[in-house]
């Protein structure tokens, strides 16, 4: 021990370099799974179980903080941090017993939903600060983008730090959850789940998101979006819902007018929806329509190398029962044309009303005459005009069928 002419005192050495030098020459390797070395050149003691012992660090007459050992119960102790700030003296930071690290908190959480389980989590961040001075920020001054990793190894429950085991498909890699208190417990509103997707390997790591919200009434997110390995998104649905090969597939849930998707644009002076294929060939198909459990096409939109056509199914393979349609003027005689206004705009228009149309050819005509929804709004009948065009093709012909014959009998008699 050495008591310099300063007032410093070394122990250990003779080269005191400050206030209280501690030196040890000590060749024992560090453990990281027990602490109890005697490389550690110094012990605070307090003999009384359950208490605390500590540091307090003091600069002039209000600067301050400690360092403290809490023993909870016995053998079971939590390392706490404190600073003075507006002056109070308060804990700050925690690392309890089980590892896990509390800011702004000594208490651990064990109501935290982690998909569907309550837990503690390892890292608790809580705050009663009104504003928005609670978060999280990982900010790099160079030239690359910070990055915050949050993966797993393949291992099972009995894994071991620092494995590298190789995941398998549908393996949980990540979840990013939103959570609210319901009065007792921390509950998931929703959450976004990153998973294997597809069989890895060296070098190979497929993934998919999965985006879930929880459902009013209910306690647990369920699944409304993902994002697979290639790319392809699909709403309401965990796979292609239509015909297996769409890039982005909306599944409709539910029952009544339930819309699949729906588009809203407030510039009368861009397209609402816009449909673009770069090839410009004979045939470029645009759009294709289709129903029915194997998707089956029932019409398409393509572009022939000239111009847009709108064509629907009309394949001999699909029809059975094929006769001829007869008698087409006289439901062509029974139809009004009419010329009328739009309510919406005033603009004039001629054409067919859906419900006359429906009492002489109801094959044209969709919907009922005189429909609302449920708040009253109308809910148009339609028609379609293409399905008039093989009736007034039936009346033409039949038609054609008696001027013929009257030519016949005209020349027969021309000729007497």
């Amino acid at each position: 021990m050495t008591l310099t002419a300063g007032g410093s005192l070394g122990i250990g050495t003779t080269s005191v370099s400050r206030l209280l030098h501690v030196a040890q020459a000590n060749s024992t390797a560090y453990s990281s799974s027990d602490f109890d070395k005697n490389y550690q050149i110094l012990r605070l003691n307090n003999t009384t179980d359950d208490k605390a012992v500590g540091l307090e660090f003091q600069i002039g007459t209000n600067g301050q903080a400690a360092i403290t050992a809490v023993e909870i119960s016995d053998g079971t102790t939590d390392l706490c941090f404190g600073t003075r700030g507006g002056g109070y003296r308060n804990e700050k930071v925690r690392i309890d017993a089980n590892g896990r690290l509390l800011v702004g908190t000594s208490s651990a959480r064990s109501n935290v939903d982690h998909l569907g389980v309550l837990c503690s989590p390892k890292t608790q961040v809580e705050t009663v600060v009104d504003g928005r001075n609670i978060g999280l920020s990982i900010i790099n001054n160079s030239i690359y983008a910070p990055v915050l990793t949050i993966g797993g190894t393949g291992a099972g429950t009995g894994g071991s730090i620092g494995q590298n085991t190789l995941v398998s498909n549908g393996r949980g890699l990540g979840v990013l959850a939103f959570a609210g208190a319901d009065g007792t417990n921390l509950l998931n509103a929703a959450t976004i789940d990153c998973q294997v997707d597809g069989t890895p390997g060296a070098n190979d790591m497929p993934g998919r998101l999965v985006f879930s919200t929880t459902a009013d009434g209910a306690s647990s997110p369920t699944e409304r979006m993902r994002i697979t390995n290639n790319g392809n998104v699909f709403i309401n649905s965990t796979s292609n819902p239509a015909v297996g090969t769409e890039m982005f597939g909306v599944a409709a849930q539910g029952s009544g007018q339930i819309i699949a998707a729906g588009f809203l644009n407030t510039v009368n002076t861009a397209p609402t929806v816009f449909v673009y294929n770069s090839s410009n060939t004979t045939n470029t198909y645009l759009m294709r329509f289709a129903s029915g459990s194997s998707g089956n096409t029932r019409g398409e939109i393509y572009y022939n190398g000239s111009q847009l056509v709108y064509a629907t199914s009309s394949d001999y393979r699909l029809k059975e029962n094929v006769v001829s349609f007869e008698n087409g003027a006289e439901i062509v005689k029974r139809l009004r044309p009419v010329r009328y206004n739009w309510i919406e705009n005033g603009n004039e228009d001629i054409g067919f009303i859906a419900h006359e149309v429906q009492a002489v050819f109801p094959n044209a005509v969709g919907g009922e005459k005189d429909a609302v929804d449920d708040d009253g709004k109308i809910l148009p009948q339609t028609y379609d005009p293409s399905k008039l065009v093989p009736l007034l093709t039936a009346a033409l012909q039949e038609a054609i069928g008696e001027i013929e014959s009257l030519k016949a009998r005209v020349a027969a008699l021309e000729s007497v």
